[in-house]
């Protein structure tokens, strides 16, 4: 009898554990169907979901929406990595402006497929809610991955950059999401680029020389700007910008630079060399960005984008960076009435950017314009010749290709507007980060963390020491 109830006791212990890893391949499968060819950046065990499960078997309806939560969580988290947040604070703030975007055009792009593994395995869960195992199994896995994390060298308590198995092992969003929290005010904070990190200072080998009093300078960041990996698309990106017949009057050099976070993270690490976020700028941290540069030296400032001035706030930190004139949407619809974009609908870019070179016009103004429409996810558009030909030999899908194409008209625009204007400027174009696919292969197309610089100097240029940036 006595062996007869250790093995009924060791059987009905294999079958809760089974029952354990069922619900780990339940709660975590749907991340690891998405991961198969979307960017997923996770644990691939979630505590939280676990938590979850355990809560499941007192009571099924808050068990379930405890998975449900996690989920978000980790949805969330994702995103924060996806679209360049610099944390998931900075995404969750995000959403405060999420009525000035056109969520029917994002939701499309985002494929209704991917909600499928997560019905499914929610669907089962109920399914088999009255399925329990008490709670010591759910917490002896839980403390089980945590060791194991911690012995790959994944754990908060043991992280190092070599690891057993690449992957995290056990993780949670919560544990994430509140180390944010405790974390903002350091994290948030304005701390210059240290030199080589992609911070102003790799710019004053270029900006000095741009600053002759017969010269003004338009510098441009271009949404979603990566560099891409193929020489092909590199080149043809680069032949829109500069077709041969500019070669007469202008000289293009081309550079790569390091970028960190998304496009108000960009614009500070541009203009600035500075890394944190906006909600923290003030006109202290301005007195050396480089359009107060130029605006002490003398020269009229100006800044210009396509999209709303209440989006991150612009309207409030942009004249603290040193921008006399700014104007947004609201001022520009008037002259300009066209609209182009998908999510992100906005004044086209072609349109900003012949309004920045009439601005230019006026000798010793610098012009800063910030590009809308590559923001991602794009509107349809027609992809020319020579760039299927050029994307074909790079084995590029067709959002890259979109992407490609819609960055060729921005660049087009711009040589279009150097050809014809009888002043030129000294520009400077530069991407804000790499573009954020939620594609895996797509998003591997491009540098991690970098991004193009594209400078181009009018024939013949004159140096001036005027506009040295700020003492090392």
């Amino acid at each position: 009898m006595h062996g007869k109830s250790l093995v009924r006791t060791g059987g009905n212990t294999l079958r809760r554990f089974a029952i354990v890893a069922l619900y780990v391949i339940l709660l975590n499968g749907p991340f690891w169907v998405l991961a198969t060819h979307v960017f997923v950046k996770r644990a691939t065990v979630s505590l939280d979901s676990l938590l979850g499960f355990l809560i499941l078997q007192f009571s099924p309806v808050a068990g379930m929406v405890a998975i449900a939560t996690s989920w978000a969580l980790d949805l969330a988290l994702n995103a924060t990595f996806t679209y360049h947040f610099a944390s998931p604070l900075a995404f969750l703030r995000s959403t405060a402006f999420a009525g000035a975007i056109d969520w029917w055009s994002f939701l499309q792009a985002q494929a209704p497929l991917s909600a499928l593994p997560f019905v499914a395995s929610a669907l089962v869960m109920w399914r088999l809610r009255r399925m329990r195992v008490g709670a010591w199994p759910v917490l002896a896995a839980m403390a089980l991955l945590m060791v194991v994390d911690t012995i790959n060298g994944s754990s908060t308590f043991s992280h190092r950059d070599v690891r057993v198995v690449p992957a995290n092992i056990g993780g949670s969003s919560i544990h994430g999401i509140a180390r944010a929290l405790l974390d903002d005010s350091n994290d948030s904070q304005l701390i210059a680029v240290p030199v080589g990190r992609g911070g102003q200072a790799e710019f004053e080998r270029y900006l000095p020389a741009a600053g002759s009093a017969e010269n003004s300078v338009i510098y441009l960041i271009v949404e979603s700007f990566g560099v891409h990996r193929h020489p092909a698309v590199r080149d043809w990106l680069a032949g829109q910008l500069f077709p041969l017949r500019l070669s007469d009057h202008f000289t293009l050099r081309q550079d790569t630079v390091e970028a960190q976070g998304g496009t108000t993270n960009g614009e500070l690490q541009r203009l600035c060399g500075l890394r944190g976020s906006y909600r923290h700028f003030n006109p202290g941290a301005g007195a050396t960005c480089l359009p107060q540069l130029f605006a002490t030296a003398g020269w009229s400032t100006a800044g210009l984008h396509g999209f709303s001035e209440t989006m991150f706030e612009r309207s409030r930190w942009w004249p603290m960076l040193g921008l006399q004139h700014v104007k947004f949407s609201e001022q520009l619809a008037e002259s300009k009435p066209r609209r182009c974009g998908a999510a992100f609908r906005g004044i086209c870019d072609a349109d900003l950017i012949a309004t920045a070179f009439s601005a230019a016009e006026s000798p010793k103004t610098f012009v800063y314009a910030l590009t809308l429409n590559t923001h991602l996810p794009l509107a349809p558009i027609d992809i020319p010749p020579e760039l299927e030909k050029a994307c074909i030999e790079a084995r590029t899908g067709a959002d890259v290709r979109s992407l490609l194409a819609h960055l060729g008209v921005a660049l087009r625009a711009i040589a279009i507007e150097l050809d014809s204007r009888s002043v030129r400027p000294f520009v400077m174009v530069v991407g804000d980060h790499p573009p954020p696919f939620t594609e895996s292969q797509s998003r591997e197309q491009f540098l991690k963390d970098q991004v193009p610089l594209l400078a181009l100097w009018p024939k013949p240029l004159v140096s001036s020491p005027a506009l040295h940036a700020r003492s090392p």
